[in-house]
This record gives structure tokens, C-alpha cells and sequence, in this order.
């Protein structure tokens, strides 16, 4: 309130609630009013931002002419607005989607960008054991995702240089693919399988029976074998 040559004159001092900005948790705000500003908000996928997979920025909105305005807009800058995201390990590029680069925003529009990150790919080897000796003619090599999981289901019976082999086992079996390429390995152990039921013979072996002064009726001779 002032007085001037007898006059009372009122002097209206509006406040607004300024919560948004500043960077000190005791004393929020950035002494502008809130109602002038938004929040832009920028996610990583696969990545981050300094260690945050979520950064804020608080920006004022201005009319066309250069004034705060609740309805203003605000143009994001590449330099100071956005920040630096980085991959997740064994992730690369990254691809922003909507770009924040030269967007203009306002309370109604889209405020918030994601910059996500692909897998990169690793080399992953199968090796191949016949009776435990590596048939390198037999290995396989192929890039896949990070990440990815690598499940094969191997022939149960193949023929290895005229002769019938049976899977064994696998070692490293399912595989999820890592940065390490040396670990990326997948082992496939087959063996010798004369008989042919698809079982390793050094699992097996064979029973005789034997008859004195008679047959087997099933092959009419004084032995019978049993795998």
C-alpha cells in the first residue's frame, strides 16, 4: 500500500507456485513460476545417461513475443537439453524415436524421447566330437544378437566317414550369447553306433546265450546274442 498527495494507492503482488527446477532438494525451484514451465523427459532402452535410464530437463515456454507464457513453446537444444546416452554392454548405435533434436514443445505436445540400443552380434562355434576326437570339418560358426539364447537339437543318428554314430551328449547346451566369443561354444558328442538303435555303443553291451545239445527256436542255431 502506498499513500501519494492524499491518495491510497493498491499495489496487487501475485506469487505463483514455483516447485519445478533448482537443484537443491531443500530449496526447490528455479524462481520462475511453474505454470511457465514443463517437464521434457528423455529414456534409454538398453542404455543410459550417465548411469539413469531416465533424465528430466524443466524448460520455460515463451509466446512469440520473447514473454513467459503458459501457452509458449519451447525449442530443445542438442547441445545443453539432451543428454549423452550410452550403450549397455554388448549393445550399440542407439535411435532416437521421436528425434529430440530441434523439436519444439509445449504443454500439449510430446515431451518425452526414447534413444533405444540394438544388440550387437558375437560369434558363437559348434563343435562336433566323434568318440571324443573333434571333427573339424564338422564346426559351425555364425554371428548372433547379445543376449540372444542358442537352443540346437542335434541328428540323433549320422554317419561320420562310412560309419553310423548316436548323439551322446551336449555340453554348453542351451547358450546365451555373450560378449566373449572364446565362451560362446556349444560341444556335440557323438558315438560309435554299429548296432544302429541310436544308442552309443560304449553304453552297451552284448549278452550270449548258448545251448548244449539244442536251438534257439528264433534263429535255429545253439547261440543268441542280446545288445
Amino acid at each position: 500500500v502506498q499513500e501519494k498527495e492524499g491518495k491510497v494507492i493498491w499495489v496487487k503482488v501475485i506469487y505463483a507456485l514455483d516447485d519445478l527446477g533448482g537443484t537443491d532438494p531443500e530449496n526447490p525451484g528455479d524462481k520462475i513460476p511453474d505454470k511457465y514451465q514443463t517437464i521434457i523427459t528423455f529414456k534409454a532402452i538398453h542404455g543410459h545417461f550417465d548411469g539413469e535410464t531416465e533424465v528430466n530437463r524443466v524448460v520455460t515456454l515463451y509466446d512469440a513475443k520473447g514473454e513467459m507464457s503458459e501457452d509458449g513453446k519451447y525449442a530443445i537444444s542438442g547441445e545443453t537439453d539432451v543428454p549423452e546416452p550410452q550403450p549397455d554392454e554388448g549393445y550399440t548405435g542407439g535411435i532416437w524415436d521421436p528425434s529430440p533434436f530441434r523439436a519444439i514443445v509445449s504443454k500439449n505436445s510430446n515431451r518425452e524421447f526414447i534413444v533405444t540400443f540394438q544388440p550387437q552380434d558375437y560369434m558363437a562355434s559348434i563343435y562336433y566330437y566323434f568318440d571324443g576326437e573333434l571333427a573339424e570339418e564338422w564346426t559351425k560358426q555364425e554371428k548372433y544378437p547379445y543376449g540372444d539364447v542358442l537352443d540346437i537339437n542335434e541328428a540323433e543318428s549320422v554317419e561320420y566317414q562310412g560309419k553310423q554314430y548316436a548323439l551322446d551328449t551336449y555340453v554348453g547346451n542351451p547358450l546365451t550369447i555373450g560378449k566373449d566369443e572364446s565362451e560362446n561354444v556349444i560341444h556335440v558328442y557323438y558315438g560309435l553306433d554299429e548296432n544302429g538303435d541310436k544308442i552309443p555303443d560304449l553304453y552297451q553291451d552284448t549278452i550270449v546265450f548258448a545251448a548244449v545239445n539244442g536251438t534257439f527256436s528264433e534263429n535255429e542255431t545253439t547261440q543268441v546274442e542280446r545288445v
